[in-house]
């Protein structure tokens, strides 16, 4: 029940924005997904910077999983970012 009603929370307030970098676009892989797509229960955020973060639950534990493709213009940079990224979505 934790797990639907975090990705309820996001499909319903997704962010604008995640440590200044703006939502340029959430795909729903449940409500609209791609043809040829079966239905799964994920989300995943689109940044203006090129990065994304996908949430799924899990399939054998009782948590999300969340997957983080962090773009930055230096390894450091990418790597300061992902931390704001991961505080942003720490799901507990």
């Amino acid at each position: 029940d934790k797990m639907a009603a975090v990705l309820t929370a996001y499909r319903d307030n997704p962010p604008s924005e995640v440590a200044g970098v703006k939502v340029t676009s959430v795909d729903d892989f449940l409500l609209n997904p791609p043809t040829d797509f079966i239905p799964s229960n994920v989300l995943r955020f689109n940044f203006e910077d090129g990065s994304f973060v996908a949430i799924r639950p899990s399939g054998t534990e009782p948590k999300c999983k969340v997957y983080y493709c962090i773009a930055g213009k230096t390894r450091e940079e990418a790597n300061e970012k992902i931390l704001k990224f991961k505080e942003f979505f720490d799901i507990k």
